[in-house]
Order: C-alpha cells, then sequence, then structure tokens
C-alpha cells in the first residue's frame, strides 16, 4: 500500500528522494524499536510498553484517517482509476509471474540477505576475526547503519538526477562487496575496520533508491500494488534464510565467510539486476 500511494501521489521528478525519505523513515523505526521499548520496559513493566506501542499505532491510524485528502492520486482520471480497478486476477498474476519481476524478487532477497547479516552476524565476526570487543562490534554496527542512511539518501537525490539507474545499481553492488571483501581478507586497526564499513554502508544503501526505481520502471500502473507486494516476499525470504545461512556460519568456526559470503552474494546480485533490463512492462511513466 505504502509503495502505490508514494507511486500515484508524488511527482516523476521528486520519486527517488519520495523512496529514499520512505526507506531511511522506516529504518530509523527499526533502529529506535528495541531501545525505546527496552526503557519503556524498564520504567513501566512490559504490559504498559506494549500498550503504549499499541497506543502509538492507533494514534498514526488516526492521523492518517484525517489527513487521507493528502493521499489521493494525482492528476489521475477516473476513468483511468475505474480501468486500473477492472484489471482481471489472470492479468495480476501475469504479471508477478513475469520474468523481471521474479528477477527482481530475486534481488529484494539477495538484498537483505546482505543487510541482515550486517546487522546480526557482523559483530560476532568482527571479534573472532580482528579480536575487538564486542563493544567495538556494536559500534561497527552503528557506524554502519548511519553511512547505509546517509546512502539512502543520497541514493534518492542521485537518482532523481541520473537516468542511468541500473549502472548505479550495480556500481553500487561491485563497490559494496570490495569492501566486505577487504574487511574479511586483510588484518586491519579498529580505524580502518570503521572507515571500511562506513564505505560499505554509504554504498549499499545508494543502492535500494535505485532498486525502488528500476523495480517502478517494470510494474504497470494497475499492478503498483500487486508488484511490490510481491517484491516483498523477496524481503521475508532474506529475512528468513539470513539468520539459518549466517548462523551455521558461524557455528562451524567460519566468521571470515560472513563478509566472504555477503560479498559473493552482492556480486550474484550484479547479473540478477541486470537480467531484467530490456524486459520491463511498461515505461518509467506514470499515467497522468
Amino acid at each position: 500500500v505504502n509503495f502505490t500511494i508514494l507511486t500515484q501521489t508524488m511527482e516523476q521528478s521528486f520519486m527517488g528522494r519520495a523512496f529514499s525519505i520512505h526507506t531511511f523513515s522506516g529504518n530509523i523505526g527499526m533502529w529506535l524499536v528495541p531501545g525505546t521499548m527496552f526503557v519503556l520496559t524498564d520504567w513501566w513493566g512490559w504490559q504498559n510498553a506494549l500498550l503504549f506501542a499499541g497506543a502509538v499505532g492507533l494514534a498514526l491510524a488516526a492521523l492518517v484517517l484525517a489527513c487521507g485528502h493528502v493521499f489521493q492520486p494525482i492528476g489521475i482520471a477516473a476513468d483511468k482509476v475505474a480501468e486500473n480497478k477492472a484489471v482481471s486476477v489472470q492479468e495480476g498474476t501475469r504479471v508477478i509471474l513475469s520474468r523481471p519481476i521474479l528477477l527482481m524478487s530475486a534481488f529484494f532477497a539477495f538484498s537483505t540477505l546482505v543487510i541482515t547479516a550486517m546487522q546480526t552476524f557482523m559483530p560476532v565476526a568482527l571479534v573472532h576475526i580482528h579480536g575487538v570487543t564486542a563493544a567495538f562490534g556494536t559500534k561497527a554496527v552503528t557506524t554502519y547503519l548511519i553511512a547505509s542512511g546517509a546512502g539512502i539518501l543520497l541514493g534518492g537525490y542521485l537518482v532523481d538526477k541520473m537516468s542511468y539507474h541500473r549502472s548505479m545499481a550495480n556500481l553500487a553492488l561491485a563497490g559494496s562487496a570490495v569492501f566486505l571483501l577487504l574487511i574479511g581478507a586483510w588484518d586491519l586497526s579498529p580505524t580502518m575496520i570503521l572507515v571500511l564499513l562506513s564505505g560499505a554502508g554509504l554504498i549499499h544503501g545508494l543502492l535500494r533508491p535505485a532498486r525502488d526505481i528500476i523495480a517502478r520502471s517494470m510494474t504497470p500502473d494497475h499492478s503498483t500494488g500487486k508488484v511490490f507486494g510481491f517484491l516483498s516476499t523477496g524481503l521475508s525470504i532474506g529475512n528468513a534464510i539470513a539468520p539459518v545461512l549466517f548462523g551455521w556460519i558461524i557455528d562451524i568456526g567460519a566468521p571470515v565467510w560472513v563478509f566472504y559470503g555477503s560479498a559473493i552474494i552482492l556480486i550474484i546480485s550484479i547479473p540478477t539486476l541486470g537480467s531484467t533490463r530490456g524486459n520491463t512492462i511498461m515505461s518509467p511513466k506514470i499515467n497522468r
């Protein structure tokens, strides 16, 4: 629903920044939740902390209802809206099972595998590989996430100013992979670890708005909700596989493969994304 609202209410010239702000805001929420809930539980107990979280959700729902007019499509004719609603189930299925969308779903899964590996297993891997403290491992994750957030915002601006979105995404994948390989292969000081992680996070952050714009460009206007809903299953698949895969890597005593494996996944993602070229289902323009 959120991607459908964005694509129908934002001007095309601002679409990259809209996607980047959307992604960045979601990340901020995920980063704040654990610490916030920990503090609230310590203060009020877990029951009241859950009640507070539910109350925040109800308040946001009320805000959306009160400001619903803001989410109305811009300049889309009523007959076009009716046409989009009339799309058959068969047509929607054909779209989401088309080769470009299936490849993009795999790309979403690969990207999420790496993000989850960095957020969850990187601290343990750094302790074993470079002999740093657990506290430094937490600092390293924070550095990576901050750099990634900056990359997301910068990437949104860049994709609005550039037309070579696939090239930008491919360069980001390759660059991030190189940084991760260096962290795993070299004997590094703590400072250099943070420098390389900052680079990896920044470059990987650049990828995400470009990824969303590419996905939007291959999606028919009448199937935005279906396609982005289907692509979200790629995120879920990546989140489901990453703990099993990288947890096993840690258990067998090969922590360096947290970085090597992540780098390999990023490299594998390049032809997956490139294979969507020339197979778009629609032009990047939105019907106005």
